[in-house]
């Protein structure tokens, strides 16, 4: 789509002016839309504007923040993700912990499940703004 087209269809949005300041520096480094995290045709005009890809808000509150934005499909698609993930973990950390001697099992189950947790608040942290523009500017539903 036409940089042009994206900013009018900014202005004409009913959001916040943070949230329009946001959505024209993607316009203007040409969002490529599609992919898990954001890609930029254009990413020096990002360069030192870190909110502008992380959201304090959704690393806090994660799957609310997104159900607050009306992501509700992306909101759901992410938990279940996530608790598949989590149980596949699990049970492999079942598997192998019993196996092994009481201080590798513990090893096993920090290394197996906790990194999932911190990956869980990344995600929300880095694509909360990409897919809430992909919403509002694109107008994507979220069924891929």
């Amino acid at each position: 789509m036409e940089k042009s087209v994206l900013l009018e269809r900014i202005e004409a949005l009913n959001v916040k002016e943070s949230w329009k300041q946001k959505f024209r520096l993607y316009a203007e480094a040409g969002l490529k839309s599609g992919n898990f995290f954001p890609t930029f045709e254009n990413a020096n005009i990002l360069k030192g504007k870190f909110l502008a890809k992380f959201n304090p808000f959704a690393c806090l509150f994660c799957v609310f923040y997104y159900l607050y934005l009306g992501l509700y499909k992306k909101a759901g698609m992410i938990v279940v993700f996530f608790l598949v993930l989590q149980f596949l973990m699990g049970l492999i950390s079942g598997i192998i912990a019993p196996r092994l001697s009481y201080p590798m099992t513990h090893i096993i189950l920090f290394i197996l499940i906790l990194p999932n947790f911190y990956f869980y608040f990344v995600y929300f942290s880095m694509s909360a703004n990409y897919d809430y523009y992909r919403k509002q500017v694109l107008g994507e539903n979220f069924w891929w």
